[in-house]
Formats: C-alpha cells, sequence, structure tokens
C-alpha cells in the first residue's frame, strides 16, 4: 500500500518519524492513542466502503492475520489478530509499539536479551531473561525496544486479542527463534527474501542428509551475505563433522566480525569435545 496524505495523524506519524535518528527512540505515546482512537475507525470504514464498492479489492493481510493500514520506508502500522502463540519466540530488531484494541485481555511477558547482542549472526550461548509478566488488555500501550526486548503474548482460551502495531524500520537482518522450554536460540531467518530462501535451502539439504550437498554447500560458504555463510557452515555441521571443521577454518578469517568469533568459538569447542573423546 503506497502511503497517501489521507489523514492528519498519519501525516504528523511521517513527519514525526522523518526526524527521528536511525536507532532512536522518540515518544509517541500521545500521538499513538490519537491514531489508534481516531485514525484506526476511519481508515477501517474507509476499507470496508472500498470492499462494498469493489468486491475483488484487494485486502493486504498476511498469513499472520496482519491488515496494514498505512506505511512508508520507516514504519508499517497495521491491526495484527493475535489467536495464536507462535512455536517459538521471535526476536528481530525494530521498535513496536502495541495498543490493545476490543474487549479482549491476554497475559504478556517480556523477554529481555543479553546486553549488547549483535542482531547479525546467532550465538547460541545467549539466554533470555524473564524481565516481567502483566495483563494487556483494551485501550493499554506497550512498547517494546528492538534492541533488547521480545514480547510474547499468552491468550485466553477461545479469546483472541486484536492489537495495533506500529512498528519502526528494521536495523537487523535476522529474525531469531528461542526455544520456550531453555530460552536459548534455536536458529534464525533472514529478513531479506532471497538470503532467507538461500537459508532454508541450505537448511532443507541438512535435513535430507545426502552427504551429495556439501559440495554446492561449501560454495556458499563465499556467498557475500553473512547469515547465508553461516547457513551454509550449520548445514555442513549437519551432515559431515570433519566437514564442519573445514568450513569453520575457512570462517575463521571471515570479513564479518560475528562470523570470526562464532566460528573460532566453534572450533574451540569441537577440539575440546574431540579432545575428551580421546582421552576416555
Amino acid at each position: 500500500m503506497k502511503l497517501e496524505a489521507i489523514h492528519p495523524l498519519v501525516e504528523q506519524l511521517t513527519h514525526r518519524l522523518a526526524e527521528m535518528e536511525v536507532d532512536g527512540f522518540p515518544d509517541l505515546s500521545d500521538l499513538f492513542d490519537e491514531i489508534a482512537e481516531i485514525y484506526v475507525p476511519w481508515r477501517l470504514n474507509a476499507l470496508l466502503r472500498q470492499v462494498s464498492e469493489d468486491p475483488d479489492a484487494a485486502m493486504r493481510i498476511g498469513a499472520r492475520q496482519f491488515l496494514l493500514l498505512a506505511s512508508d520506508d520507516r514504519f508499517s502500522l497495521g491491526l495484527s489478530i493475535v489467536d495464536r502463540r507462535p512455536r517459538y519466540l521471535n526476536w528481530h530488531a525494530s521498535h513496536i509499539w502495541y495498543r490493545g484494541m476490543g474487549g479482549s485481555i491476554a497475559t504478556v511477558r517480556r523477554y529481555l536479551l543479553p546486553q549488547g547482542t549483535a542482531n547479525e549472526v546467532v550465538d547460541p550461548d545467549i539466554q533470555l531473561e524473564l524481565a516481567e509478566t502483566r495483563t494487556f488488555g483494551p485501550g493499554e500501550v506497550m512498547v517494546r525496544d528492538g534492541r533488547s526486548d521480545i514480547i510474547d503474548f499468552e491468550l485466553q482460551p477461545n479469546r483472541p486479542i486484536v492489537v495495533l502495531r506500529l512498528q519502526l524500520a528494521l536495523f537487523g537482518g535476522l529474525e531469531w527463534m528461542f526455544d520456550r522450554s531453555t530460552l536459548r536460540p534455536v536458529g534464525a531467518n533472514s529478513l531479506n527474501p532471497t538470503h532467507s530462501h538461500l537459508t532454508s535451502l541450505a537448511y532443507a539439504a541438512s535435513l535430507v542428509g545426502d552427504s551429495s550437498s556439501i559440495e554446492p554447500l561449501e560454495l556458499a560458504l563465499s556467498h557475500p551475505n553473512h547469515a547465508v555463510r553461516w547457513a551454509a557452515v550449520q548445514a555442513i555441521g549437519r551432515l559431515d563433522r570433519n566437514a564442519a571443521l573445514r568450513a569453520l577454518g575457512k570462517l575463521s578469517d571471515d570479513p564479518h566480525p560475528h562470523v570470526r568469533r562464532s566460528a573460532a568459538r566453534m572450533l574451540e569447542r569441537a577440539g575440546q569435545v574431540g579432545g575428551a573423546a580421546a582421552g576416555a
């Protein structure tokens, strides 16, 4: 949906965000309330009239039941219909404002990442910490700091909630997935569609388990995107330990600092495991 000057509140939002620093965290509480109370009903009614006039009009509802109301290159504003808990806790580096709409109440858990966690490469040693548990209902506002926070909605049985969500542009390229029981990362997806497809290919090849995939995966170790390179070495590790050690050796001088450090840590662990096995 191309943003048009259709409402003064949306125009005001775009101006406020245009003045913001790239990684800034503006105070939008007053404007966000006005958007929820005035703009959202106005926009929903406009969309309903559009559908009535054109039954084939395309509505921007995604797979996760997200209705886009406005956007430009700095933000997206929409309604999320939350009716299930995702399998994993997810983190991607963007600031998000939430506001409860409708009549349902949910429990919200806010988790914190260790201070200074970098988004670029998944670190298996990281563990989330539960910061607070609270209720979240109509009219309540909650802000997620994309540098450190993960928000998890726990619904009442058969009581979906509607959430107004303002998301600022990403300042990190990966979406991490955390296991709910261990609170440790289990993987990540690239938010670039092409890179995401390549990392999915690498993962699929590793699960199929044919050793003939090692050679093309080794070619992916020189891909210009560091997330693809790291996905390739992880996939190789699922197929063949010796090949994985060779791949990690190649990445030990990778141009990306997080890849270098992660490769060095894994090589160190492999040496410790190998030494322990030899002494057994």
